[in-house]
C-alpha cells in the first residue's frame, strides 16, 4: 500500500524538525561541557603551576637542604598556605603515596585509591563525580619529583548552570518544534494536494489518456502540469513514429558502442606504451636534478635519454600494430638475446624509480641466452618491472631469478606488494581490467600493461604466467625458447 504524499510530507518534516531540535541541543549542550572542561583544565594547570613556584621559592627561602624533607616538615603549613593561595582545597602526598598534609573531608578515599598509584607513576590526572573533581599531579622541584599535589575542584557552579541551560533548551525548542510543525504543515498542504492531481494526470496517461485538466496555478507546479499535458499531446502524435524507428537506433547504438570500445582500447593502448619510456627519461631527470654535477651520471643519462625518446618513436609504429592484431600479427625480428643483459638495461632505466620508492632490488641472475626480438621483449620487462615497482609496498623488494630449464630460459619476476586476488587471477591479462580501480587512478594505470606484455611474449614464441598472488606479494613466470646455440650445449 502506497503512503499519501501528505503523509510523507508530514512525516518528514517531523522527523526533520525533531531531529534538527534534537542535534542542536546535543550540539550546543555537548559545547557547554566541553568548553566548561577546557577552562577548569586550563585553571587547574595554571594552579598547578603558581604552586609549584610558590613551593619552589619557599624551599629555596628554607634551611633544608633536601626537597622531601622540605616538603614532609612543612607539608601542613604549605597546604594551608597554597589554599589560600589558590582558593582550592590542597593535598600533599608523598612519593610512597603518604599523605603530608592534613586529611580533608573532601578526599574521597575510593578515587584516591584509583588515581593515586597512576599519579605515582608521573601521570597528570584527574577525576570528576558529580559535583566533586579531584585533580593529581606530579609535584618537582629543582627538576626533582618529590611527591603528589592533589587538589579538589567544585563543579556546582559549572553543573548548575549546564542543567538550567539543559532545561531552557528543552522548554524553547519544544515549543518552536510545534510551531514550526504546524505552519510548515499548513504551508506544504496545498503543495501535497496540486502534486497528488498531478500524479493522477499522470497515470491516466500510462493508461492511453492524455487528456486532464491543467492546473491553474501560477507557479512551478502549475508550469510542470501544464508542461505534463503539452508533452502528452507530443507522445501520442510522435508514439508510433517512435516505433518505426526504434530497431534503426539500436542498430545505430550498437555500431557506436564498437567503434567507442576500439578507440578507447586503441587511445588506452597508446597511452600506456607512451609512459613506458617517459618513465625512464623522468627517472633520469630525477637523477640528474638530486646530481647534477656528477659527470658520470651526466654521461650515461643523456645517451639513455636519447635511446628512450628513439623507443617512444619506434613505439608508435608497435602500438600501431598492436592495435592491428586481431587481423595479422605485428612483424617481429627474433634474434639470439642475453635476458640478463636487456634486463639489466630495464632495471639502469628504471632506477631512479627504485631508489624513490626505497625498494630494495634482489638477484639471482644466470647466463641465459634465449631467442626473442629485443624491442618487444624489453616492452614486456619494461611493463612487468614497472607494475612491480608501482604496486609494491614502501620499502618492499623485488626478487629476480634467470635461469636455464630443458629448451627454456625462465625469467621470475616477485615482488611483495599489494598482491591479486586468486579470484581476479583468470581475468589480469584482459585489456582494461584492472583490480583495484582507486589504486590504478594513482598509480596512472589503465589496465593495458600485463595485457600488452602477455600479447608481446605470445608473439615471440614465450609465455607469461601468474604463478602466485597473496597479501604478501605477487610472482610472474616469463619463459622463451633458448638460443638454437644454447640448446646445443645444453644437449652434448
Amino acid at each position: 500500500m502506497r503512503s499519501s504524499i501528505k503523509m510523507k510530507f508530514s512525516l518528514f518534516l517531523l522527523i526533520l524538525l525533531l531531529l534538527t531540535v534534537i542535534l542542536l541541543r546535543v550540539f550546543i549542550l555537548d559545547g557547554i561541557r566541553e568548553n566548561q572542561k577546557r577552562e577548569y583544565e586550563s585553571y587547574l594547570s595554571q594552579q598547578t603551576d603558581l604552586s609549584e613556584a610558590y613551593l619552589r621559592q619557599s624551599f629555596l627561602s628554607s634551611e633544608e637542604l633536601l626537597p622531601e624533607a622540605f616538603l614532609k616538615k612543612d607539608a601542613a603549613e604549605l597546604t594551608q598556605n597554597l589554599a589560600s593561595f589558590t582558593g582550592q582545597e590542597t593535598a600533599l602526598f608523598s612519593l610512597e603515596g603518604t599523605l603530608l598534609s592534613p586529611r580533608k573531608e573532601t578526599l574521597n578515599e575510593e578515587t584516591l585509591k584509583e588515581l593515586l598509584p597512576l599519579a605515582l607513576e608521573g601521570k597528570t590526572l584527574y577525576r570528576a563525580n558529580g559535583d566533586d573533581l579531584f585533580y593529581l599531579t606530579p609535584l618537582s622541584l629543582e627538576n626533582h619529583r618529590v611527591g603528589i599535589l592533589a587538589f579538589y575542584y567544585s563543579l556546582r557552579n559549572e553543573n548548575s548552570f549546564y542543567e538550567s541551560t539543559a532545561s531552557r533548551f528543552l522548554y524553547v525548542g519544544s515549543v518552536v518544534f510545534l510551531v514550526s510543525f504546524l505552519a510548515a504543515y499548513l504551508y506544504f498542504r496545498s503543495y501535497a494536494t496540486d502534486i497528488l492531481k498531478l500524479n493522477t494526470a499522470v497515470e491516466k496517461m500510462e493508461s492511453g489518456t492524455y487528456g486532464f485538466q491543467v492546473s491553474e496555478r501560477s507557479d512551478e507546479i502549475g508550469s510542470l502540469s501544464r508542461g505534463v499535458f503539452h508533452m502528452g499531446q507530443k507522445i501520442k502524435n510522435t508514439l508510433e513514429e517512435m516505433r518505426s524507428e526504434e530497431e534503426k537506433l539500436q542498430e545505430a547504438v550498437t555500431k557506436l558502442e564498437i567503434l567507442g570500445k576500439q578507440q578507447k582500447e586503441f587511445i588506452g593502448a597508446v597511452t600506456h606504451e607512451f609512459k613506458t619510456p617517459l618513465t625512464s627519461v623522468r627517472a633520469y631527470l630525477d637523477l640528474l636534478s638530486m646530481y647534477p654535477e656528477d659527470p658520470v651520471l651526466l654521461k650515461k643519462a643523456l645517451p639513455a635519454i636519447e635511446e628512450e625518446t628513439r623507443r617512444l618513436y619506434d613505439m608508435v609504429e608497435k602500438t600501431l600494430e598492436l592495435s592491428r592484431l586481431e587481423h595479422y600479427a605485428p612483424h617481429t625480428a627474433l634474434s639470439p638475446l642475453k635476458l640478463s643483459v636487456l634486463l639489466d638495461e630495464v632495471l639502469h632505466s628504471l632506477k631512479g624509480k627504485i631508489e624513490k620508492f626505497g625498494l630494495t632490488l634482489v638477484k639471482e641472475v644466470e647466463d641465459v641466452e634465449i631467442l626473442g626480438d629485443r624491442e618487444a621483449l624489453l616492452i614486456v620487462l619494461m611493463n612487468l618491472l614497472d607494475n612491480a615497482i608501482k604496486y609494491n609496498k614502501p620499502q618492499g623488494k623485488i626478487f629476480i631469478r634467470v635461469y636455464p630449464e630443458e629448451h627454456l630460459g625462465i625469467l621470475q619476476l616477485e615482488d611483495t606488494g599489494i598482491g591479486i586476488p586468486m579470484d581476479f587471477s583468470q581475468r589480469i591479462f584482459d585489456p582494461f581490467y584492472t583490480v583495484d580501480k582507486n589504486r590504478s587512478r594513482e598509480t596512472g594505470g589503465v589496465g593495458l600493461g600485463l595485457s600488452l606484455a602477455k600479447k608481446y611474449t605470445e608473439l615471440q614464441g614465450g609465455t607469461l604466467t601468474l604463478l602466485a598472488s597473496s597479501e604478501e606479494g605477487t610472482a610472474f613466470q616469463l619463459s622463451f625458447p633458448l638460443a638454437p646455440f644454447l640448446e646445443d650445449d645444453s644437449s652434448s
